[in-house]
């Protein structure tokens, strides 16, 4: 074997065990992730979220946690607004840390409370709480895109349903 074709291989061998490991550290991420959100609902109890319990006869409240500058927070916005037919059992809510100049959130409740948004922040943004009328954290999810906030309140209409 002579010496170029050698260190081909050699380039080859690394190149394979540099994607496996990239694959392992975003399962791995993945995994913290979702630990992560449960473990944070699980310590968050109900004195502390009263201010986000469901108004107007509805089961559970699905709050998206926003930053004011954020761009993907004002990508997921419309998909969070936008109606929800006639299924009043999940009530729809902003929680941010300051007062929203760059987002638009039209009929939503807003609650502006920086204690509340960091009792409930999961270390990443935006985020998407279900909160039931106890007023206790059922579960937190990243709502990075569109499909991940349609998710999150299909499976809360759903559950608020039942």
């Amino acid at each position: 074997m002579t010496p170029l074709v050698a260190v081909v291989v050699l380039q080859g061998v690394a190149l394979v065990l540099v994607v496996l490991a990239l694959v392992g550290l975003q399962q791995n991420l993945r995994r913290l992730e979702r630990r992560v959100g449960r473990a944070g609902a699980r310590r968050r109890g109900a004195t502390e979220l009263t201010a986000l319990r469901p108004l107007d006869g509805a089961n559970l409240s699905c709050v998206l946690l926003v930053s004011d500058h954020c761009p993907i927070c004002a990508s997921v916005l419309p998909a969070f607004i936008e109606p929800g037919g006639a299924d009043r059992s999940v009530e729809r809510l902003v929680l941010s840390r300051v007062d929203l100049t760059q987002h638009d959130v039209g009929p939503l409740r807003t609650v502006v409370d920086r204690d509340l948004y960091d009792a409930l922040d999961p270390g990443w943004q935006p985020a998407l709480a279900v909160v039931d009328a106890g007023g206790e954290v059922l579960a937190i999810r990243p709502a990075g895109s569109v499909d991940a906030v349609r998710a999150v309140l299909g499976t809360a209409a759903e559950r608020a349903g039942r």
